[in-house]
């Protein structure tokens, strides 16, 4: 945002801003009175640079952006978001914990998964108060992960690497593939419980309930599902997805919702892909799914200040 740099007066604005929306937004829990209170906080916030000029409101909604990505990794440690009672979660916890020597990153994503669904819901708040929020905010998701798109390209040489989000770590190498799951799984987390809420109407008089809605998901699904996978890169995003969205999608798509979940998690998708902690992860939800009709406890991604 150039003009902002330019600019002293619109400058120091931002700056005063952006530390009170990294202020709020390190305050986030799932308590459904302290979301509402932060997102009054954040409005009031987003006036502040609205009464100064449209572009201040501009840079401080791409601010945002980048915090929302950023907090995607960094759930709150003094807010802890409560395990789930349904043993399903356990499971695949000590499923992953105990297959080769990946374990514990991709098994810490599992477990803060339910903190997707507050930080989604501050996200849709605002976009439907803002829309120009939407176009800004998935800009940002899909940057820094192209699973957002489906992007789909093999990482075998260097510009295939960037391509595909890969970070190098301080000695300038690669990140190994399961630091590169957390952190693409937890971006994605978030993306699909955006598609999952639908915002109280008396909370958001006049705006619209479904800024992003369901659609969105089940057109990630359709597209990632008419490429077979081909590495568990690929498998984990698919359990990531479902475990945020799939009763959503049954809720709304029924017996079709039902066919596309049976499709997921069947042998066809991901039969070219060796047995790891992602195709784990498929064959329990399989099982639950079968047992349940659902995937996760009841009600779980039911968010809703």
């Amino acid at each position: 945002m150039k003009p902002c740099s330019e600019n002293q007066e619109w400058k120091t604005a931002c700056f005063q801003l952006k530390r009170k929306i990294t202020s709020r937004l390190g305050q986030l829990t799932n308590s459904r009175r302290q979301i509402s209170r932060l997102v009054k906080d954040l409005l009031d916030v987003f006036e502040k640079g609205k009464s100064i000029h449209e572009i201040v409101l501009t840079w401080l909604l791409n601010f945002f952006s980048k915090e929302v990505v950023v907090r995607t990794l960094q759930p709150n440690p003094t807010q802890p978001i409560p395990t789930p009672k349904n043993p399903f979660y356990i499971l695949i916890y000590v499923f992953v914990a105990d297959v080769s020597g990946q374990k514990q990153a991709e098994s810490e994503v599992i477990v803060q998964i339910p903190a997707a669904y507050p930080l989604a819901y501050v996200a849709i708040f605002l976009i439907s108060k803002y829309p120009s929020l939407k176009p800004i905010l998935v800009a940002r998701f899909a940057k820094n992960c192209p699973w957002i798109v489906p992007f789909y390209i093999s990482p075998k040489t260097e510009d295939a690497m960037k391509k595909m989000g890969y970070k190098r770590t301080e000695d300038t190498k690669w990140e190994e593939q399961f630091r590169y799951i957390e952190r693409q799984s937890g971006i994605l987390a978030v993306y699909a419980a955006m598609t999952t809420h639908q915002l109280n109407p008396r909370a958001v008089a006049g705006m619209e309930l479904t800024p992003y809605g369901l659609a969105n998901a089940w057109r990630w699904a359709a597209r990632c599902l008419n490429h077979v996978a081909s590495g568990e890169i690929e498998v984990a995003m698919m359990a990531t997805f479902l475990e945020v969205a799939n009763q959503a999608l049954l809720k709304v798509y029924g017996r079709q919702a039902v066919k596309l979940v049976t499709v997921a998690l069947g042998e066809e998708w991901s039969r070219q892909v060796e047995r790891g902690p992602a195709t784990g992860r498929l064959e329990v939800m399989k099982d639950e799914f079968q047992r349940t009709g659902r995937i996760g406890e009841e009600g779980f991604g039911g968010f809703v200040p």
